[in-house]
């Protein structure tokens, strides 16, 4: 016979009824089959209610005491992880991080679009020394595996800027054609406009520079920890 539904709902929100009303069939059963005038082949199948009931009920303390279990880890989770992230020290760091990666890709972006307009430039020169006023600026906050992802970037930028210059006074010849190649695949690297050749070449690409900094953020990380939050909140009012 069918449930009605707000026997249901108080049936799956209240775990002790669920083993009240199990030790109440065993009981019942068991209370039958001694009591009862019965055969042994009818006190047989009066027992096995009681005996279903007995395994339902080992199988439902097994049930809760994992959800216990995993409610207890989860709970650790998010406890080491509030205290990690709340802590004041842990929230300066990544407000620095977050406002050095802001400046250090604006100072950048613009830089590139200049030099995308214009060429190969001496500016290329003053673009370099900007982004390492920015990182000078936020250094007690930049690990030196940070910092020695950048500088790739900025270097390649002063032999641009100093190779604008010798373009001006170098003559024709193999020399200078040469260094107009040099300049201009660095600059289309960091336009992700050619194609890295090399590791060392992959590293003054803007793309990479990007990743580095969202990796100084944990973006990935966070993106990901946002994602089991939101499942594991949904599986909590799922199974309600």
């Amino acid at each position: 016979m069918a449930l009605p539904l707000h026997f249901d709902l108080v049936y799956l929100r209240k775990p002790w009824l669920t083993y009240l009303l199990l030790t109440l069939v065993a009981a019942v059963s068991f209370i039958a089959a001694s009591t009862l005038p019965l055969t042994d082949v009818f006190r047989g199948i009066t027992t096995t209610p009681g005996v279903a009931a007995l395994f339902s009920i080992l199988y439902q303390a097994y049930r809760d005491q994992r959800k216990h279990d995993h409610a207890m880890e989860l709970q650790s989770h998010e406890q080491n992880f509030t205290l990690s992230t709340a802590s004041h020290m842990a929230s300066v760091t990544f407000d620095k991080h977050v406002a050095f990666c802001e400046a250090y890709l604006k100072t950048l972006g613009d830089g590139l679009a200049e030099l995308f307009a214009s060429g190969p430039a001496p500016s290329a020169l003053a673009l370099a020394d900007s982004l390492l006023r920015v990182r000078a600026e936020y250094i007690a906050w930049l690990s030196p595996e940070i910092e020695a992802s950048l500088e790739p970037l900025e270097r390649a930028l002063r032999k641009i800027g100093a190779g604008a210059h010798l373009m001006k006074s170098s003559p024709p010849g193999q020399g200078r054609a040469a260094l107009v190649e040099e300049i201009y695949d660095s600059l289309g690297i960091m336009h992700g406009m050619v194609d890295a050749k090399t590791e060392e070449q992959q590293k003054i690409a803007a793309s990479t520079v990007l990743e580095r900094l969202r990796e100084l953020l944990g973006i990935r990380e966070l993106t990901t920890l946002r994602r089991h939050v939101l499942r594991t909140a949904m599986r909590r009012v799922t199974d309600r």
